[in-house]
């Protein structure tokens, strides 16, 4: 199996998907979890419309290139799912003294505030899943964010000390190796068996916004194409996807 390597160290680019999608537009090849990391991210993106914050030297903002072996369109969920507890296991190594989860479909959290993110790209021929482009931001220095983003949290503000980024991106490289190996080996149960154990307030119910109207609800599960499975208060099973829905934090 192949092996997390850095392919290219950038000093500044608009973002490291987008650099990457360039890339291979021009020809270039990249070999399944090559890396591309910059300094900083001038257009950092986020889900929807949403953009990334990240002070130039203080956080991890990189790219994996990766090819899935046995995983067909339908099951692209399950990727997300393998990078998202990578995320989560590397924070959670780090940060001792409040709880680490996974807020669906791919923030992790420390406690109630957003410590990282990320954007999967996927390139799709009919059911075929060719290759992906994932794009990650932690927060690991930062201590201020100028940004209105509501909860933005970094590793400083539970350590009180500064980290090393090489120390950080070589342990999260230890962590996605290990669940894409999973993924790999075909152990889809096992990711969504973890998954699920590390979703924020899943079975606890609490208050959502669905399709613009308040609710309160529990979540129960994901389902494989990853829309969200909810029990509202009255029994009522829904699921949805992620512009319908928004928690109420």
């Amino acid at each position: 199996m192949n092996k997390c390597v850095i392919k290219q160290q950038l000093n500044e680019t608009t973002s490291t998907n987008f650099y990457v999608e360039e890339k291979l537009k021009n020809g270039q090849s990249f070999k399944s979890r090559q890396i591309v990391v910059a300094d900083y991210q001038t257009a950092g993106k986020g889900n929807g419309s949403n953009h990334w914050e990240s002070e130039r030297g203080k956080n991890l903002t990189f790219s994996v290139f990766y090819v899935p072996i046995n995983l067909k369109a339908h099951q692209q969920f399950y990727l997300n799912m393998a990078i998202s507890l990578a995320v989560c296991d590397f924070t959670g190594s780090q940060i001792s003294n409040a709880e680490v989860s996974i807020k669906w479909p791919n923030d992790i959290f420390i406690d109630d505030r957003k410590v990282g993110g990320m954007l999967i790209k996927h390139s799709v021929s009919g059911n075929q899943l060719l290759h992906s482009i994932i794009g990650i931001g932690l927060n690991i220095n930062q201590e201020k964010f100028m940004s209105n983003a509501p909860n933005p949290i970094s590793f400083i503000h539970h350590t009180q000390k500064l980290m090393d980024l090489k120390f950080c991106m070589d342990g999260l490289c230890s962590s996605l190796d290990h669940r894409l190996d999973q993924l790999e080996s075909d152990k889809l149960n096992l990711l969504k068996s973890d998954y699920l154990k590390n979703l924020f307030a899943f079975r606890n119910y609490r208050k959502y916004l669905f399709e613009n109207e308040l609710i309160k609800a529990r979540i129960t599960g994901v389902s494989e194409y990853g829309s969200l499975q909810l029990e509202g208060e009255n029994g009522e099973l829904l699921e949805c996807d992620l512009k319908e829905i928004r928690f109420v934090l």
